[in-house]
C-alpha cells in the first residue's frame, strides 16, 4: 500500500512537471497569454536596427531583414522581413503589411505560406467588410478565396492596432494553388505607372509608383492595365504573359460584341459570375480598376476571375468622388462603373458591364443569385452580431488608438483623414447591417423578378400616355415607343448627380443606352422599370411628372406601373 502511495505521489509530482514545462514552452508549445481584447490572438514583431516609425515614413517597398515574429501560434519564435504594402492605405496612419518568413508557416490554422499580408482596415471602423466578402466567397464556392482572422498587432511591445492576417495573393498552396509551369497570376491595376511595359507604354497616372519590375500590358478595346503578380516557371514568365495578353485582348473583343458562344471559350464563366455578383452586392469601388485578379493555369486553358481582395472601402464605406456615387445601396455600382465614374485618373475596365449585356452571361449570374447567393447573404448578415462582439473590444482598442494618431496628425491631407467619422460601435455595425440589408433588396429585385415581355403594343399607363410599342433588342433590353408619336422613351440625366434623380422624355431612336429598358414583376400586373444607362428606375415624380431614380426600397409603389398587352 506504502509503495502505492509512493508510485501515486511519483506520478503526480512527473505530471506537473510536464505540465510546467508545456505551459512554459520548453517543449515549444506558446503559453497563451491574457489579452486585452479578449479572445482576439496577439501578434509580436520585433524589428532590429529600425523602429516602426522609420518603416511607415518610408517606402512601402523597402524591406527590413532580421526582424521576429512570436505568437498567433507560433511555436518558437521565428525570423522574417517585413515591408509596407497597398495602395491608398499605405498613405493613411495606419500601414498595412506583408511579413515573409524563409520558409512556409501556418498561422492560426490559415494554412502554410511563407508570405502573410496584414491588412490595416483603417478605414472601416467595423474591421469587417473584408472579412464578410471572404466568407461570401466560400459561400458561394469561388475557388481559391482567402481566408483569414483578425489579431492585435504589437511592434518593439507597442500597440499598433487590430489587423487581418491571411496568405498574400500568389500562386502557392494556401492562395492560388495551381501547379502547371505556365500558371500565371495577374491583376487589372489602373494605378500601374511604372514597371516592364510590354508595349512599352509606362502610362500617365500621377499616382504613387505601384509597380516597379512586375510585366504588365494595356488591352487593346479599353486600355486596361494588367500585370503580372506571379508565375510559376520565372524565366518564362514574360512569354507566359504575352500569351495571357493575347488570351485577353480575344477575351475583351468578344465580349464587346456580345459574342457569347466565344466567350464561353475564352473564360470560366462561373468564376466571372462569382466575382461579378460579390463585387456587385459589395458596392466596391475597386471592382473595376483595381486588386481584379485573373489567373489561368497554363496557355491553353481558360482565363478565371478571382480570388476577390479588398473590400475595405464596399458596403458603402467610401466618400471619394461625387456626392453619394458610391455610397448608394439602391443603385447598381459595378455593372454601371464605367459611365458614372468621374475619378478621372482611373480607366475602369468596361469587362463585366459588356459580359452582363450578354443575355446568356446574365442569365447564369441570375441562377447563381436564386439558388446560391441570396442564402448566403442572409447566413452572413445573421452571423454579424456574434462577430461583431467577439470583436468589440479590440475594435474601440483599435478606434482609440486611429483617434490618437489623427491627433497628432498636422497635415490632414493624409489618405482618408478627412473621411474617417468616428461613431460608437454600435452605431457603425447598425449602419453596415442596414446597407448590407438595403443592398440585398435591391439585388433581389434585379436578379430575382425581371422578366420578359413578347414584343407588341401594351397598355402601360405612363400617366401622359397609354400605348406603347415594346420590342426587345438582342442584348436582353427593350425600347418602349409612344403608339400616338413614333417616338422612343428617353432619360435625360441631370448634370449633377447624387443618388439619381433623371427627368423623362421621348426622342426618336438612336440606339442609345438611355433608350433601352427593362422589365422586373412588381406584382399584381404592375412592372418597375429600369434604365441601361444610369441603372436609374422610372418613378412618379411629385407632381404627377416622371423621374429616374434610385430604388426607393421604402416606397415601392411610385415605381410601378401596369402593363396589359393590347391584342388587336
Amino acid at each position: 500500500m506504502e509503495r502505492k502511495a509512493k508510485e501515486i505521489v511519483k506520478g503526480a509530482v512527473f505530471a506537473a512537471v510536464l505540465i510546467f514545462m508545456i505551459w512554459s514552452g520548453i517543449f515549444g508549445v506558446v503559453k497563451k497569454a491574457a489579452t486585452e481584447s479578449g479572445n482576439i490572438p496577439e501578434l509580436w514583431i520585433g524589428l532590429s536596427g529600425n523602429t516602426i516609425d522609420e518603416i511607415n515614413s518610408g517606402s512601402k517597398f523597402t524591406e527590413y531583414t532580421g526582424i521576429t515574429v512570436s505568437g498567433a501560434n507560433i511555436r518558437t519564435e521565428i525570423t522574417a522581413t517585413i515591408r509596407g504594402r497597398g495602395n491608398s492605405t499605405w498613405k493613411g496612419v495606419k500601414k498595412p503589411y506583408q511579413l515573409e518568413f524563409n520558409g512556409s508557416v501556418d498561422l492560426l490554422g490559415l494554412g502554410s505560406s511563407s508570405k502573410w499580408v496584414l491588412l490595416s482596415n483603417e478605414y472601416d471602423r467595423t474591421l469587417l467588410r473584408n472579412d464578410i466578402t471572404f466568407n461570401l466567397a466560400r459561400d458561394i464556392g469561388e475557388r481559391f478565396s482567402p481566408m483569414g482572422k483578425h489579431i492585435d498587432l504589437y511592434v518593439d511591445g507597442e500597440y499598433q492596432g487590430n489587423y487581418y492576417i491571411l496568405p498574400k495573393i500568389s500562386l502557392d498552396k494556401s492562395s492560388v494553388d495551381l501547379r502547371g509551369n505556365d500558371a500565371v497570376l495577374m491583376e487589372i491595376d489602373c494605378y500601374i505607372k511604372d514597371g516592364s511595359n510590354l508595349q512599352d507604354d509606362a502610362g500617365t497616372d500621377d499616382m504613387e509608383e505601384i509597380h516597379s519590375d512586375e510585366p504588365f500590358f494595356v488591352s487593346e478595346i479599353y486600355g486596361t492595365k494588367i500585370a503580372l503578380k506571379d508565375c510559376n516557371m520565372k524565366a518564362a514568365a514574360m512569354e507566359n504573359v504575352k500569351s495571357f495578353a493575347e488570351a485577353y485582348n480575344c477575351f475583351e473583343r468578344d465580349a464587346s460584341t456580345g459574342n457569347w458562344e466565344a466567350v464561353k471559350n475564352d473564360i470560366n464563366i462561373d468564376s466571372f459570375v462569382d466575382y461579378y455578383l460579390l463585387s456587385e452586392y459589395a458596392e466596391n469601388i475597386d471592382s473595376t480598376c483595381t486588386s481584379f485578379y485573373l489567373y489561368r493555369g497554363g496557355r491553353d486553358e481558360k482565363i478565371a476571375a478571382g480570388p476577390i481582395w479588398d473590400h475595405d472601402a464596399a458596403y458603402g464605406n467610401n466618400t471619394v468622388g461625387p456626392t453619394n456615387l458610391y455610397n448608394n445601396p439602391r443603385k447598381l455600382w459595378v455593372y454601371n462603373a464605367n459611365y458614372t465614374d468621374d475619378r478621372e485618373w482611373v480607366n475602369d475596365t468596361h469587362i463585366l458591364t459588356d459580359l452582363m449585356d450578354i443575355p446568356g452571361f446574365r442569365a447564369e449570374v441570375e441562377l447563381k443569385y436564386k439558388e446560391v447567393f441570396q442564402y448566403a447573404i442572409d447566413k452572413e448578415i445573421e452571423a454579424l452580431p456574434k462577430k461583431a462582439e467577439e470583436l468589440r473590444k479590440s475594435a474601440e482598442k483599435d478606434q482609440k488608438l486611429l483617434f490618437d494618431k489623427y491627433n497628432s496628425v498636422l497635415n490632414s491631407d493624409i489618405a482618408g483623414t478627412n473621411n474617417i467619422v468616428f461613431e460608437d460601435y454600435n452605431e457603425e455595425l447598425e449602419s453596415l447591417i442596414r446597407k448590407l440589408t438595403q443592398r440585398k433588396a435591391l439585388m433581389d429585385k434585379i436578379f430575382l423578378t425581371r422578366v420578359t415581355p413578347d414584343d407588341g403594343e401594351y397598355a402601360l399607363d405612363l400617366g401622359y400616355a397609354k400605348n406603347f410599342k415594346i420590342m426587345q433588342l438582342p442584348n436582353g433590353f427593350f425600347v418602349i415607343e409612344d403608339v400616338m408619336t413614333g417616338k422612343v422613351l428617353t432619360g435625360v440625366e441631370y448634370e449633377k448627380r447624387d443618388y439619381g434623380d433623371a427627368l423623362i422624355t421621348e426622342e426618336a431612336w438612336n440606339g442609345s443606352e438611355q433608350q433601352q429598358w427593362m422589365f422586373f414583376n412588381a406584382g399584381n400586373g404592375k412592372v418597375n422599370l429600369l434604365l441601361k444607362y444610369n441603372n436609374l428606375f422610372l418613378s412618379k415624380g411629385k407632381e404627377d411628372g416622371l423621374v429616374l431614380s434610385s430604388y426607393d426600397i421604402k416606397e415601392t409603389g411610385v415605381e410601378m406601373f401596369s402593363l396589359g398587352k393590347i391584342e388587336r
